[in-house]
């Protein structure tokens, strides 16, 4: 039983891994720049900092 927990938590980690790696490179968006200026939690002052502006 211990190794088909292992298999599976391995096969979890890869598919996170993954996705964000397609994040990143596949469809090239910019996470921080995400995270400052697009996101619902993101602060109005942030949103208007230059890094949002460019």
């Amino acid at each position: 039983m211990k190794k088909n927990q292992m298999t599976m938590a391995v096969i979890a980690f890869l598919a996170g891994a993954g996705t964000i790696f397609a994040v990143i490179v596949i469809f090239d968006i910019d996470l921080v720049k995400w995270a400052n200026c697009s996101a619902p939690f993101a602060d109005p002052i942030d949103r208007e900092s230059a890094l949002c502006r460019r």
